[in-house]
């Protein structure tokens, strides 16, 4: 074990150190610019940050941290960093301390080692974004799960354990609800327990995640946004669900979608930044004042678009505001669905195989991060580091050499990805609960993406280490399947 845990530590050291110097924080895109804002209006002391659009539980864990770096001045961002890092580290060493008593250690050394080497999982805590946080969390409640599994005394607390790190998931991304409620059915698979036991861990673990949920929407959403609805994208996100099923979206639809295409081409007085939206988001009703409203709606309708012009229609939801909007979208949504049912239900299963294969929809990259290609650097170079110029960077310093390693090893995802599809069925298959239960969660949170969203990679990323973990296994079986033949070939008499 103790030699295991050294290599595991040497490689986790060796990779994430080369990422850690290579990929400072850097320049946002919309997502991660608003994440920031929550961050920034937390550590100012306002704890009201419910919206109806951005996911808070990621800035309510990052924030103490954000708040405790100040003193460190420019170099604050550096500790917040290393946090993320250190604790996205942690996930290989969780999952070898699960299958080490579960099944055995080199069987353990091995999963974690697939899964500690995956290029795909090491970006994600160098971003603003709740990715890392949601993998770090359902990975640490599995752990906990297994804890209380080996302590009968302890049990309850353990899932207790479990269900408060899911409900931080939860709050880091929504969607993630029913993710716990699966979780929590797959305690009546373990057959050794009673089922009052299986029962009472069920109840503790929703219980537990429901309270966090619901003491959230009681002492935060609803005070920032007077409303208990938690979202108001949802319509925006069905949209891009059946487009990228293929489906058309055309103002022959319905009458909704006539209205929708008629709105979108009304001229807004002007277009705001992204960032004065942030705080904008905590009302649902419209952004403006009635008499502009009036004016902006008694334009007369320009030419209308064939097809869908937009899914996220920013001057709708400055003008009608965010729940109107919404409303608007998922009826437009629901005449979509009417016209082509078979074939948007018809895509789900493809785009949960084709995020199984690493496989994003056109016009996004696995690599999340800048590609070394698309980077200017500027001064002088002193060991390969060197101050990089571009969209994603304004001026910080980089470690060249493992930025240019990095843009061309992400690439090796797709042969994970490949495998990883024939390691689902193996471990859908598989007789052992902690793998089954990982591919099942898996499948079940892709599903999600795929009705309700569409295959993009920091949606399919919040569960890389299960993908890791069922490839690991299912290569370890194969491995093992070969020495055994090999073995009973070589003990046969001639």
């Amino acid at each position: 074990m103790r030699k295991h845990v050294l290599i595991l530590l040497l490689i986790t050291l060796l990779t994430r150190g080369i990422m850690f110097i290579s990929y400072p924080f850097g320049g946002e895109d919309d997502n991660q610019a608003a994440q920031n804002y929550l961050i920034n209006e937390l550590v100012h002391g306002n704890l009201l940050i419910g919206n109806l659009r951005f996911n808070t539980g990621y800035p309510l864990v990052i924030a103490p941290v954000t708040w405790l770096a100040q003193p460190l001045g420019r170099f604050d961002d550096r500790l917040v960093l290393l946090v993320q890092v250190t604790l996205a580290s942690t996930i290989p060493f969780l999952i070898y301390d699960i299958l080490r008593k579960r099944r055995s250690e080199s069987e353990a050394f091995f999963v974690a080692l697939v899964v500690a080497l995956n290029p795909f999982g090491w970006q994600w805590a160098h971003l603003t974004l709740p990715v890392w946080l949601v993998a770090f969390c359902v990975t640490l409640a599995l752990w906990m799960i297994h804890r209380g599994l080996l302590s009968q005394q302890h049990r309850l607390r353990w899932v207790f354990g479990a269900g408060f790190v899911m409900g931080i998931a939860v709050l880091a991304r929504f969607n993630f609800a029913p993710v716990v409620a699966v979780l929590g059915l797959g305690f009546f698979a373990l057959r050794h327990l009673s089922l009052r036991q299986r029962l009472a861990m069920f109840i503790t673990l929703g219980a537990t995640s429901g309270a966090m949920l619901l003491a959230y929407i009681v002492l935060i959403h609803f005070p920032s946004t007077g409303t208990w609805t938690l979202s108001c994208v949802s319509g925006a996100n069905l949209l891009q669900s059946l487009s990228s099923k293929g489906v058309p979206l055309t103002p022959a639809n319905g009458s909704m979608t006539q209205k929708y295409f008629e709105l979108v081409t009304l001229e807004p007085r002007d277009i705001p930044l992204l960032s004065d939206t942030y705080p904008l988001w905590q009302k649902g009703d419209s952004w403006v004042s009635s008499e502009e409203l009036t004016r902006f709606l008694a334009q007369t309708p320009g030419p209308i678009a064939e097809t869908l012009p937009s899914a996220f229609p920013g001057t709708l939801f400055k003008y009608l505001g965010p729940c109107a909007t919404d409303q608007l979208l998922r009826s437009v949504a629901v005449e979509g669905l009417r016209t082509r049912p078979l074939q948007w239900a018809g895509g789900i299963l493809p785009q949960v195989g084709q995020m199984l294969l690493y496989q994003p929809q056109p016009g996004f990259k696995n690599l999340y991060l800048p590609d070394v290609r698309d980077m200017m650097f500027v001064g002088q170079n002193r060991v390969g580091f060197q101050q990089a110029e571009e969209g994603y960077y304004n001026g910080q310093i980089v470690w060249v050499p493992g930025i240019w390693l990095y843009s061309r090893i992400i690439g090796l995802v797709l042969i994970f990805g490949w495998l990883t599809l024939f390691a689902a069925a193996w471990a859908l298959l598989n007789r052992d609960w902690f793998y089954a239960t990982a591919c099942v969660l898996t499948l079940t949170f892709l599903a999600l993406i795929a009705v309700f969203a569409h295959p993009e990679p920091r949606y399919y990323a919040n569960v890389y280490p299960f993908s890791g973990l069922i490839l690991g296994g299912f290569l370890y079986a194969g491995f093992r399947w070969v020495r055994d033949r090999v073995r009973a070939s070589g003990a046969a008499p001639p």
